[in-house]
């Protein structure tokens, strides 16, 4: 099967999205891939890199051209607004998808995200009403949508009742492979002996509760439990037991995530089943500590996570010191979250999901039979 995957972001560049790419294409190895994104991205074997600058409208002719000059079976579109247009005003890869269709080219889309919540704040609005409306040429042009989260599944079945056969969960699944523990990681970050190492990963983002984090760590105080909270990522908390990492290669991530007590994560809609960071730290089989939300998937996630309510940074804050304070509950919970990965999340189980939906896509458009071939 010959598959073209779109994605502006593609390591070296940073972020969820661009880490969940690349491990997508390395799930995916042994087809035909080729990968158009920016100049720039990282060579891997097996995989064509093909660099396009110029992501929006203006540049939509040129990437079209580039697309079909790929002779694609089947085009995976990794989407987020923000990936496309600065400010998050999509609307060329919208297009794209609607292009592509005409041209008998079936697109399955990854929807990672869709628009601006509510729960960003008022002033990203007017940009989420433009977002939604930009859902239409989108949907209209994919053969598939692959959601991450059932809300988001059930609310896009409701709001485009005649596309509804099209959407589709596949969650997200780990974009790094788990390491082992670096002991090294507890005095470069100054952790007196018998201490806890807490970790949080991840962008800074109105999604990210971060005064969930500096509450943490004052109730850790209060309590007199020793403790540093390494961020690793675009996000950062002013306190003076957290430690700003940055940005970090994907094997310092892996083994400060594998070194951690415990993982912080508070979300404003929820844990979920899109998030990377979440899905990381059960693959590492760490206790995870997160909130409940719109995007939770309680009867899955309860299973593996401490979740408290979104938005009560009290709360978070308490069950972290509980945690903090119990190391054979923190021995479980990372046993319980390690057990859901490897049923619900494993790389074995998502790729067996992802090669029948986009087997299934090709055979309806026509292109090519299950074991590949040249395009009709």
């Amino acid at each position: 099967m010959r598959i073209t995957v779109l994605c502006p972001d593609y390591p070296p560049a940073p972020g969820g999205v661009s880490d969940y790419a690349r491990r997508w294409v390395q799930a995916l190895a042994g087809e035909d891939i080729t990968v158009i994104t920016r100049p720039g991205a990282c060579e891997d074997a097996g995989v064509r890199l093909v660099p396009h600058s110029g992501w929006g409208m203006s540049g939509l002719g040129a990437l079209r051209r580039k697309v079909l000059d790929t002779r694609p079976d089947v085009v995976v579109l990794h989407y987020v607004p923000h990936l496309y247009e600065r400010r998050g005003a999509s609307l060329s890869a919208n297009l794209l998808a609607w292009q592509l269709r005409q041209e008998g080219v079936p697109v399955v889309t990854i929807a990672h995200e869709l628009y601006y919540g509510r729960h960003e704040g008022l002033r990203f609005q007017p940009f989420g009403l433009w977002q939604r409306a930009a859902l239409w040429p989108l949907f209209a042009g994919s053969a598939r949508v692959v959601l991450t989260v059932p809300d988001r599944l059930a609310r896009m079945r409701r709001f485009f009742p005649r596309w509804r056969a099209r959407f589709t969960l596949i969650p997200v699944g780990a974009s790094f492979e788990p390491r082992a523990a670096e002991p090294s990681w507890r005095s470069r970050l100054g952790l007196p002996e018998g201490g806890l190492l807490l970790v949080f990963l991840g962008l800074a983002h109105p999604s990210k509760e971060l005064g969930h984090l500096h509450a943490t760590l004052e109730a850790l105080s209060r309590a007199g439990i020793e403790a540093r909270l390494a961020i690793a990522g675009g996000a950062r908390v002013d306190h003076p037991r957290a430690v700003n990492l940055g940005f970090l290669p994907e094997s310092e991530a892996a083994s400060l995530l594998a070194s951690a007590d415990l993982v912080l994560l508070p979300l404003a809609d929820g844990a979920s089943t899109r998030r990377t960071s979440v899905i990381n730290a059960l693959a590492a089989g760490r206790p995870v500590v997160s909130t409940h939300g719109a995007n939770t998937d309680g009867t899955l996630l309860e299973k593996g996570l401490a979740l408290v309510p979104a938005h009560d940074g009290a709360a978070f804050a308490a069950r972290a010191c509980a945690l903090a304070q119990d190391p054979t509950a923190r021995e479980a919970l990372g046993r319980a979250g390690r057990a859901l990965y490897e049923a619900e999340f494993d790389w074995a189980v998502l790729t067996a999901r992802w090669r029948t939906l986009l087997t299934e896509a090709v055979q309806k458009a026509g292109r090519v039979g299950a074991q590949g071939g040249q395009p009709a």
